[in-house]
């Protein structure tokens, strides 16, 4: 996000809906309304589609002079966040098969959104937290499923950026807040993600207490295989990851793998060829 307030720029939010009626009225008016966002067909009159408040979601919007991102008005408190993101991702689960290149850009779009406002207002730690872990699961399962799907609205440099946002101010709020408010698949998609890292296996154990001893025997396995170029090991373990979006979170990880394997392989390769030219 551009904006992150001092402490005496914090607001709470007023607004209730998922859309200000501020926004509601000016995006009707100047024709800016998204498909998914009408509940009927274009207007006969002006050809242009009439925005259902009820579908209506606050758009993200780049700061700029003149325009105060900081009025309680148009900001929505965290219990409307979470509203937001469940209608959000209900809608993704709905349309990804059918539409996803619309849902997808659509979705993503107005969880940007979300988390402007909820920087806007720094809410506290167990509503930050609560707001993120619904979120990046999206995003995780977005990163993979888009680009199985060739999903033309993914932008890859965008997506990763977001996530690694998601990840950041999750992890900065983490040690506040309850053990048992803390998604264990959550801690065991940010460790996925970090398989290649060198502190990968130091993450394994310092996260151990959030996890339960078999999920964490797994984890452990995993990232323990992949640092030993065990790959036979490696996918063996990652099968027994809970389905969904944790397994998603390793696909960088087997980026990685694949990527060391063919350098091993051209490695091989080179050394037998030295050989061969000297004898």
């Amino acid at each position: 996000m551009n904006i992150i307030p001092s402490s005496k720029d914090c607001v709470v939010g007023t607004c209730l809906l998922m859309c200000p009626p501020s926004e509601v009225r000016f995006r009707n008016e100047n024709h800016l309304i998204h498909q998914l966002e009408s509940s009927q067909s274009i207007n006969s009159s002006s050809g242009r589609l009439i925005g259902d408040p009820q579908k209506m979601v606050k758009e993200y919007i780049r700061s700029a002079a003149g325009c105060s991102l900081l009025n309680p008005e148009i900001l929505r408190p965290p219990t409307v966040l979470l509203t937001t993101i469940d209608y959000l991702l209900d809608l993704y689960r709905q349309m990804k098969l059918s539409q996803l290149t619309t849902v997808f850009s659509f979705v993503s779009d107005r969880l940007r959104a979300v988390r402007q406002d909820m920087i806007l207002q720094q809410p506290s730690p167990v509503d930050t937290m609560k707001i993120l872990q619904k979120m990046i699961p999206f995003y995780i399962e977005t990163d993979y499923f888009c680009k199985l799907h060739e999903c033309s609205a993914y932008d890859y440099k965008l997506h990763s950026t977001q996530i690694e946002e998601c990840f950041s101010r999750w992890n900065e709020v983490v040690r506040q807040v309850p053990k048992d408010l803390v998604n264990p698949l959550i801690v065991c998609s940010y460790l996925m993600r970090r398989i290649s890292e060198p502190s990968s296996m130091l993450e394994v154990y310092r996260w151990k207490s959030y996890l339960s001893v078999d999920l964490w025997t797994i984890v452990h396995s995993i990232v323990l295989c992949a640092r030993s170029c065990n790959y036979s090991g490696f996918f063996r373990n990652l099968r027994r990851l809970p389905s969904g979006f944790t397994r998603a979170s390793t696909v960088n990880a087997i980026i990685c793998i694949r990527l060391r394997t063919l350098t091993l392989i051209g490695n091989y390769d080179f050394q037998f060829l030295f050989l061969n030219l000297l004898d």
